[in-house]
């Protein structure tokens, strides 16, 4: 092994796009007031230490059609020589047993999120096809998202959230399909491809959903809009004419991936910090959305309410799950009638 060719390549990228999640449930959850526990960084790390089985399982698996492609990224430590099968397989190994033993003695909840995303990503390299591949990663997308939320607020995600952290997910998981269908042909041609419209539905099914949780906070709203645009937008122009099958290409894209994500992470961070200081500089008031706000608030506690007896029945008394349904069921129904005044969550 090449131990700073594997920590750079492989490690760094992988906990810089983690992080970028990470940045997404901490500015979220300050819709509700929340601050998280600096704690949840211990239990945000286990998670990724187990969620880094998957990338190993994931290049064995593929080391055979990896090594006769071109312009595989850096990222897959075997096919540039940073790692052996045999260094993969003894990582794999030990953290498969140590980190997931630690993740669930921090919290079972945790464990078991952590061990359902790397299952269903596992399960994803077995699957042809774009479309049932990228559902599959929508799933795994949102277990991530479960994860994090677990390490730093504690318990899971409130119902009222999980719609707008799957249309994320459903928009990671298109953009995602756009580049692999992009490596068959030119854009021109994969607008006309069934995998794509079957995509845009899927997403654009998933965004529909989304509507009444994005608006609860029209301060977030902007700065999600904000996000995608600059992910969104630099990563288009990587891929809209380029060919795709070559190093260099290859190595840019990679780059600009993380960069672009490491950009988002920052400009969420720093919009949470903000909000959670001064509160919102603007708040635009719809009559329909916030009468919308208000059913649907209270549609989705029932939703909290089995969430919260179902994983109770399944791992008992989990620290923070009863606490986190008590204390910010009130916070939700403020929200969505738009009640919260500016700074109140800075006390």
């Amino acid at each position: 092994m090449k131990p700073k060719e594997f920590l750079k390549y492989f490690v760094l990228m992988k906990a810089i796009r983690k992080f970028q999640q990470v940045a997404l449930v901490i500015f979220v959850g300050t819709i509700l007031g929340q601050v998280p526990s600096l704690l949840g960084a211990v239990g945000a790390i286990l998670f990724f230490l187990v969620y880094l089985n998957t990338y190993f399982y994931n290049d064995l698996f593929d080391h055979e059609d990896d090594v006769k492609k071109k312009g595989v990224y850096k990222e897959k430590a075997l096919v540039h020589g940073y790692a052996t099968p045999r260094d993969y397989l003894v990582l794999l190994g030990n953290l498969s047993v140590l980190a997931t033993f630690l993740a669930t003695l921090w919290d079972p909840l945790l464990g078991f999120f952590s061990v359902v995303a790397v299952l269903l990503n596992n399960l994803r390299t077995h699957v042809r096809g774009v479309v049932p591949r990228q559902v599959l990663l929508i799933l795994v997308e949102l277990f991530n998202f479960e994860a994090f939320w677990n390490a730093f607020f504690g318990g899971s995600i409130p119902a009222i959230f999980i719609p707008l952290f799957i249309a994320y997910s459903a928009i990671y998981a298109l953009g995602h399909g756009v580049y692999k269908l992009r490596k068959k042909g030119t854009l021109d041609r994969i607008v006309k491809t069934r995998e794509l419209r079957n995509l845009l539905v899927i997403t654009a099914v998933a965004v529909a959903f989304s509507v009444p949780s994005i608006f609860l906070s029209t301060y977030h709203f902007a700065f999600l809009i904000l996000g995608l645009l600059l992910y969104t937008l630099p990563m288009y122009r990587m891929i809209e004419k380029r060919r795709l099958d070559d190093q260099r290409t290859g190595d840019l894209i990679s780059r600009g991936h993380t960069t672009s994500m490491l950009i988002v992470s920052l400009v969420l961070l720093f919009g949470a910090i903000l909000y959670v200081y001064y509160g919102s500089p603007f708040n635009v008031y719809i009559p329909v959305l916030t009468e919308m706000n208000t059913y649907y608030s209270s549609f989705t506690s029932y939703f909290d309410k089995l969430q919260a007896y179902i994983l109770d029945r399944m791992f008992g008394d989990l620290r923070g799950l009863r606490e986190r349904y008590d204390n910010n069921t009130p916070l939700i129904s403020e929200a969505s009638q738009g009640l919260r005044s500016p700074g109140m969550v800075a006390r």
